[in-house]
């Protein structure tokens, strides 16, 4: 998991499903056909660093399920993503869902009895891809292996630290019994005062690019580790 002085972070603000869950910057897990029951990590095993700077760990959220992450830095100073790679390795037999999500962003929201009024923010969410432009800044995820869906949640209210209304952008990755199940994604948290480039209305087309230009995704798990050493 990842955090950020711009967007802040989460906390749960109940039990029932991923929105009062409210699981942003982190890969969170579910063993609930309903959706209602979500794991996020609480204790941190073999956890290291290599000489590249990429953070490796694991843990388990139950004893016939495992999860090892590698967190991959930046690639220049002025790079505005990093990169999360999961293996969940599922012993279990139920059928589990995992979500990686990128930073909260602010929204805002009037709701009456027969619609939800949303101003100030852009959200864009497609198979494999999901992003929000709001004051704060942008924040978006890119599933690199193309397994999707990808979607904009909108978090239970006063969840976040900083923010009475957030959405979350996250890729949903279905694992089956006995699988290894391989999930990586490309994070973006770009804040609004980031001088690198302003955020406006051109970031639409701008991350569609990004969406399906050459090298963002891998054809298979062979390619992603062919990219990443680490993985090895």
């Amino acid at each position: 998991m990842a955090y950020s002085s711009t967007f802040a972070f989460s906390i749960p603000g109940g039990t029932l499903g991923i929105d009062q869950f409210a699981p942003d910057s982190t890969l969170s897990i579910s063993d609930d056909p309903d959706g209602e029951r979500w794991l996020a990590r609480r204790v941190v095993l073999n956890a290291s660093i290599d000489n590249g700077g990429v953070i490796r760990s694991e843990w388990h959220p139950w004893e016939d399920v495992s999860i090892r992450t590698w967190l991959v830095p930046p690639s220049t100073p002025d790079s505005t993503f990093h990169t999360r790679i999961h293996k969940i390795t599922n012993h279990s037999t139920k059928h589990l869902t995992a979500a990686d999500a990128s930073f909260a962003n602010e929204t805002e929201a009037v709701r009456n009895a027969n619609s939800i009024k949303k101003s100030g923010t852009q959200h864009y969410a497609s198979e494999t891809a999901a992003f929000t432009v709001s004051n704060p800044g942008v924040s978006g995820v890119i599933d690199l292996l193309g397994d999707g869906p990808a979607e904009v949640r909108s978090a239970d209210v006063n969840t976040n630290i900083v923010f009475t209304r957030t959405v979350i952008p996250m890729i949903l990755t279905q694992v089956k019994p006995g699988e290894d199940k391989w999930n990586a994604t490309r994070i973006d948290g770009k804040p609004s005062g980031s001088s690198t480039k302003p955020v406006n209305d051109t970031w639409l087309t701008e991350w569609e690019g990004q969406e399906h230009s050459a090298g963002t995704k891998f054809s298979d798990v062979a390619a992603l580790k062919a990219e990443f050493p680490c993985l090895a």
